[in-house]
């Protein structure tokens, strides 16, 4: 009997490996046939744009889910999403595009108002404007080449359609084009940025064999003066240390104080040990009370007690203030004052810092797990665990083993990117990023 059993396992196997192999070579072949030209259109005035390589991303997940893996939890997955579309009013259409070639998200403003869009390869012009032109978009598409555009009320419908007819009227061939245009093997996106000071940054995501690669550039404009990193925190759970602060982050923090006549200068470093959040009861409903240690220091000076010694946020916060720390029911958080422009707040008393590597401009290291990490009890833990959006990033994080990513400095002008998602043994990356889509896919 279990000599039987053997061999119909043996044949069973033997079966699936030969259906995989033929698809995944019937598929090379659909791909390489296919045609792309709706890169060369991304508008020179872009604020970014990403392109989703689907002949990479089709073959690596096919690879990886049939072959490599042989994941049961993923094909289960798949199967039911297939099911339930197919048993619901949901259907599944032809709309016209070649989803099998390069689709590319940006964005661009116009009258002001920054619009959504998407290039698509377009195999049937029919089919695309017709699932394409509704109450949520407007499209237009020439020569194989579509755009989508997501509404918006602040602009009206004719000069959104006068719109994407410009762009799809003729290749703009670009600077961001350009960068965003190198298929190799393993890359399945890549993207580029241009911000307000005229900064670009240029990044690529790779498939390694348990690792998702991400590699880049930054390039920043001749009038910045950038300092590295000069004070980092040991590093424990995830752990951030950057130099590279958007004002904007001062700003929302101010905006919020401002109830309170209380101002902080802008960031210039901080360095941040995240370990997980509790959840507490509190007077308005809530409270969460990050576990963690916090660095800042700031372009100017600035008093943490400002912060602590303020009667207001004490009761706003329903906490007590006291020399060196603040409690919040049985949580405590420490705070010291380092240097007239630098603080301290975190669960330690005494934070360890460590030396600091030159020219390093962002540090990312440790383990996801601590953002999934909430500690809440009672009814407030039980949905949480029923809502499947957070059940899916729980299980994401706690199986990609550790995180690394940097922004180091080449020169004045450049920086180079780098970073790598690395999963535990018998976890696939591109398999952990399905199931991730899946559930957001399921959930709408």
């Amino acid at each position: 009997m279990q000599f039987k059993k053997a061999i119909a396992t043996f044949l069973s196997t033997i079966v699936l490996f030969s259906i995989a192999w033929m698809v995944l070579l019937f598929s090379q072949g659909i791909l390489e046939s296919n045609e792309n030209k709706n890169v060369a259109y991304v508008p020179s005035n872009a604020l970014f744009a990403v392109r989703i390589d689907g002949r990479e991303l089709a073959d690596k997940t096919l690879f990886s889910v049939f072959l490599e893996s042989k994941d049961e939890e993923i094909l289960t997955m798949i199967q039911e999403t297939f099911s339930e579309n197919k048993s619901s009013e949901k259907k599944w259409i032809k709309d016209g595009v070649d989803y099998l070639s390069d689709i590319v998200f940006f964005q661009i403003k116009h009258e002001s108002i920054s619009l959504n869009c998407i290039l698509l390869n377009v195999s049937n012009e029919i089919l695309f404007k017709k699932f394409h032109t509704n109450e949520l978009e407007i499209c237009a598409v020439n020569n194989g080449v579509g755009v989508i555009i997501t509404k918006n009320s602040a602009v009206n419908i004719t000069g959104l359609q006068a719109l994407a007819s410009k762009i799809v009227s003729s290749p703009q061939n670009g600077d961001l084009s350009s960068s965003i245009d190198h298929p190799q093997a393993g890359r399945f996106i890549e993207a580029v940025i241009h911000s307000k000071t005229k900064d670009k940054s240029t990044f690529s995501f790779e498939l390694a064999h348990n690792s998702l690669l991400m590699n880049g550039e930054m390039e920043f404009s001749s009038s910045k003066n950038l300092d590295p990193i000069h004070k980092k925190l040991q590093p424990k759970g995830l752990h951030i240390s950057t130099s590279l602060i958007p004002t904007e982050l001062s700003d929302t923090l101010n905006t919020w104080l401002k109830q309170f006549g209380v101002k902080v200068p802008a960031f210039k470093e901080l360095s941040m040990n995240y370990m997980s959040t509790t959840v507490i009861n509190h007077s308005s409903g809530f409270f969460i009370v990050p576990q963690m240690e916090l660095y800042v220091e700031c372009v100017s000076p600035f008093a943490i007690n400002t912060l602590t010694e303020s009667d207001t946020i004490a009761s706003f916060l329903d906490c007590k203030m006291n020399e060196g720390w603040i409690e919040i029911q049985d949580e405590k958080l420490y705070y010291k004052q380092l240097s007239p422009s630098s603080f301290y707040i975190g669960v330690s008393e005494n934070p360890v810092f460590t030396s600091v590597q030159k020219n390093n401009y962002l540090i990312i290291s440790g383990t996801l797990s601590p953002l999934t990490s909430i500690k809440c009890g009672g009814l407030m833990s039980t949905i949480l665990e029923m809502i499947p959006e957070y059940r899916a990033g729980k299980t994401f994080a706690n199986r990609a083993e550790r995180i690394d990513f940097s922004i180091v400095k080449l020169n004045a002008q450049k920086a180079k990117i780098s970073g790598d998602i690395h999963f535990k043994s018998g976890y696939f990356p591109m398999n952990e990023v399905l199931k991730l889509l899946i559930t957001g896919k399921n959930l709408n």
